[in-house]
């Protein structure tokens, strides 16, 4: 009884957050489902964009490419379900790359949607904060990272649509 007593009010209100968005699922639409997936995505992609803009101070402007190719790599995942996706048959691929083929698991690509992302962002971190890069220059590294990394997504056409 003396547990329950220390429990504060967020943490309550915590917990019925979570088993509300448990039941969710159970009674609304399919569409009201993905509808609540992508505002989850978003909130926690706003919550980590507040905790390293907002805590730590650091303006990531590269900060997206990290969300998106996690979220790339298991729509990939998705989409190679039932064989080549149709943007690398447009391409004039005739069968799925090499690289893509641990993607057919979904549980592996969720893996890997966390993995890969995690690993990118731990070098470029390694050699950014090593270099003990600050302020403006921070922001413009990472800017440049971006545009790079889209720059190469759409040199790439044909793996990546």
């Amino acid at each position: 009884m003396q547990k329950l007593k220390q429990i504060t009010l967020d943490k309550w209100l915590a917990l019925v957050i979570l088993v509300i968005l448990l039941v969710i699922p159970s009674f609304t639409t399919l569409y009201s489902t993905q509808l609540f997936g992508k505002i989850i995505a978003y909130m926690i992609f706003a919550l980590a964009l507040d905790i390293l803009w907002g805590s730590a101070g650091l303006m990531n402007l590269g900060f997206a490419v990290f969300f998106g190719l996690g979220g790339y790599i298991f729509g990939i995942s998705m989409a190679s379900q039932n064989g080549l996706p149709p943007f690398m048959s447009y391409g004039g691929l005739e069968k799925l790359p090499w690289f893509y083929e641990p993607l057919k698991s979904p549980i592996l690509a969720a893996l890997l949607g966390i993995a890969i992302p995690a690993l990118v962002a731990g070098v470029l971190g390694y050699f950014i904060f090593t270099s003990k890069i600050k302020g403006v220059f921070y922001n413009i590294i990472t800017l440049a990272f971006a545009g790079l990394f889209e720059l190469f997504i759409k040199n790439q056409q044909v793996y990546t649509g």
